[in-house]
């Protein structure tokens, strides 16, 4: 029976909302006017462990979650309910003397079960004024205190087969359930009364009553499911978490998502306060709350008209337990100031987060060789983002807003990377390069949590010379040519080694966290230049051989050296490799290199063939056409996920099958200058860097004949 006895506590104490002003013990008979509340009986039997539950959870608030089970995943009241009645032996409280029917198990049932029998005495066992419990206004004489050296443990209430109290295995005499056929007043009898005013708080909307004229029993039993969010279902955002007390003001903190039942914004790291007076109505402006638990004790804050305030990020309590910031506030409505429900607690702040993974180089092998463009060789940082939840880390929700970032220089990598160790601001976040840019390959990436930076470019001396002997808008260089010059020389490098990190900006709580390492965003060298340039016109075609020394390849850095787990500071240095390592495995098989000629209106790109001898790269290639933008460039094929370049596949790594180690640019402009008779034809390769027509950029090809051919050496 001590079952039976705890479902009638559990269900009026749901029904009549408070737990501390109104004595309640089973869903029948009068409230008791100076015994235990139905909240209090149920801590004395959590502690003397009769009610399987965390003795070190026993705050009101733990009560109602109790009520409706723990979180979804414990017990509910029904539950335990079936299990009791499984056993055939649970008395009908409808049918005094009779057995309830364990099949009768159904939630109808269990609804019928509690409105209890009628009789016009079944009255609460209380303590009275004399130490004794009273069977309503009838003394028992059995003294609640036990005799003198015993410890005061709960006694054990129960009804016995005969329809009696007994307490202590000692009969009171007293009927639990009344005499049969007189009339009494069932739970849902008592409901319809308490809410027939219309001033009962409506448990499904915080700050509203319930309507005194939904009063059927469906109305009662949607009424008893109480407010969501206790029992793992949707809460509603802009609204409390927490039931509300009657009889004292209520200070509570309302959701900024429901659904995860989330008090803390993470634009700001802000939480929103909503003040109830004592019926359970919404307080209007200008009341005051001060002595908020977890908080600085002299803080005050006031509401504004719709009985909100704001507690925002930096007075919030960092990683303490609930105990210490959970109670009663003190609250002033008009010129009177009282202790609200103790039902108030603060949120901890929420932390966040930057935690670098992974740093490889890596180049838009798609885009044209001529690699001016802002997009084509970069350094790609993988990166995730956390937050702390009351001392534990974890991802921040994907149905939030993203948050946003930014690149930041670094000024000493050999210090930790702090504000006051980094740039910031639009003169490095210039570097940053949108992944939205990339087609192909890189598309899968765009939602991974990736930074991409911009190598800063080596020049070479054509690429500056223009600056002062010609405009870059008169050189040979066609429009687009022409632009990525202009972005090489924004993006040259300035001989210095340059690190970076990142920078949170928006939607982390109110912070912008730093990520603690900082990365080497390396130079990247230009391709060098061809050597030994001979042409051959053969029936409009021309043909086109050299060499390039091996011992021009300038360094080039092809992956990172990660920092340890215990490094202080963290940083990640590219590893510099000597050129010459490119004719060396891995390299040597799947390095090769290509000419790329262009002009206005087409292109045309063909291998080459590479012949290996001395410190030479010779070379060959056919269906060369006068006006065309001649380059040559090295690729390391068969690097998907950096095979090749990281020693292994890597699928982390953005998915580009090739790895340039070098900027591809313009070498030569191929021209032909036809005369009329007797001045033979001029051929000449002009520097794309310079004017047309310009003497002192031009390189003239002579001309020997031989078998009706025309070849031109230099």
């Amino acid at each position: 029976m001590k079952r039976l006895f705890y479902f009638g506590l559990c269900m009026l104490s749901l029904i009549l909302g408070s737990c501390t002003d109104i004595d309640i013990s089973m869903p029948k008979g009068p409230q008791g006017s100076s015994g235990l509340s139905a909240y209090e009986l149920w801590k004395q039997r959590v502690n003397d462990g009769t009610i399987n539950w965390p003795a070190d959870q026993t705050q009101e608030s733990d009560f109602f979650k109790y009520l409706k089970g723990q979180g979804g995943t414990g017990l509910s009241a029904y539950e335990e309910w079936k299990n009791y009645i499984a056993s055939g032996n649970v008395p009908n409280p409808h049918q005094p003397g009779s057995k309830w029917d364990p099949n009768a198990n159904s939630l109808s049932d269990f609804y019928t079960f509690l409105t209890g029998a009628t009789g016009e005495s079944g009255q609460t066992p209380h303590i009275g004024q004399d130490g004794n419990w009273w069977i309503g206004n009838v003394n028992s004489n059995i003294s609640a205190r036990g005799p003198k050296g015993d410890d005061g443990a709960t006694p054990q209430i129960s009804i016995g087969n005969d329809g009696f109290w007994y307490i202590n295995g000692t009969s009171t005499n007293i009927r639990a359930y009344g005499n049969e056929g007189a009339p009494g007043k069932s739970a849902y009898d008592l409901w319809k009364e308490h809410i027939a005013g219309g001033k009962v708080p409506d448990p499904h909307n915080p700050g509203s009553m319930w309507p005194a004229g939904r009063n059927s029993l469906t109305d009662f039993w949607e009424f008893l499911r109480g407010p969501k969010g206790s029992d793992g279902q949707d809460g509603k955002d802009g609204m409390p978490g927490e039931p509300i007390i009657l009889g004292k003001p209520n200070v509570l903190p309302i959701y900024y998502n429901g659904p995860l039942r989330e008090y803390v914004n993470p634009e700001d790291g802000s939480v929103i306060f909503m003040v109830f007076d004592s019926s359970g109505s919404v307080v209007g402006a200008d009341v005051e709350v001060s002595k908020i638990p977890g908080l600085n004790p002299t803080l005050t804050f006031k509401t504004n008209a719709e009985g909100k305030f704001k507690i925002t990020r930096d007075m919030l309590p960092n990683n303490r337990p609930l105990t210490a910031r959970k109670g009663n506030s003190l609250v002033k409505i008009g010129s009177i100031s009282e202790p609200s429900a103790e039902n108030t607690f603060v949120p901890n702040r929420i932390n966040t987060r930057i935690v670098d993974e992974f740093v490889y180089p890596r180049d838009m092998t798609g885009s044209i060789t001529y690699s001016y463009s802002d997009a084509f060789h970069f350094v790609v940082i993988k990166y995730r983002y956390e937050r702390e939840v009351d001392g534990e880390w974890k991802e921040i929700p994907s149905i939030y807003p993203k948050p946003t970032f930014s690149p930041v220089k670094v000024i000493d990598p050999t210090q930790a990377v702090t504000e006051s160790n980094i740039r910031k601001g639009p003169e490095y976040d210039r570097w940053r390069i949108s992944v939205e840019k990339f087609t192909m390959d890189f598309a899968a990436h765009k939602d991974k949590n990736i930074l991409l930076i911009k190598r800063p470019q080596v020049l070479t001396a054509d690429e500056e010379a223009p600056s002062e002997a010609v405009t870059a808008q008169e050189t040979c260089l066609n429009g687009a040519y022409r632009a990525r010059l202009r972005d090489a020389r924004i993006y040259k490098w300035d001989g210095e080694k340059q690190y970076y990190s990142i920078r949170g900006e928006s939607f982390l709580y109110g912070e912008t966290p730093l990520m603690p390492a900082a990365v080497h965003i390396p130079e990247i060298h230009p391709h060098p230049t061809i050597t030994d340039f001979k042409a051959e016109i053969k029936s409009g075609q021309t043909n086109l051989w050299g060499t390039v020394l091996k011992s021009n390849y300038p360094k080039f850095y092809p992956k990172y050296t990660p920092p340890t787990a215990s490094a202080t500071p963290r940083v990640w240095e590219a590893v510099e490799t000597d050129g010459s390592k490119l004719f060396e495995a891995p390299y040597l098989n799947t390095f090769y290199l290509r000419f790329y000629s262009t002009k206005s209106g087409g292109d045309q790109t063909a291998q080459l063939k590479m012949i290996n001898g001395d410190n030479k790269l010779k070379f060959s290639f056919s269906s060369a056409y006068p006006e065309y933008m001649i380059t040559i460039y090295c690729r390391i094929t068969g690097d998907i996920g950096g095979k090749i370049s990281h020693g292994a596949e890597n699928p982390d790594i953005l998915g580009t099958s090739s790895f340039l180690p070098y900027r591809g640019i313009p070498n030569y402009l191929l021209m032909l200058q036809i005369e009329s008779a007797p001045n033979p034809s001029r051929f000449f390769l002009q520097n794309p860097f310079f004017k047309k027509g310009d003497p002192a950029h031009q390189q003239e090809l002579t001309v020997e004949e031989a078998s009706g051919e025309y070849r031109l050496m230099n």
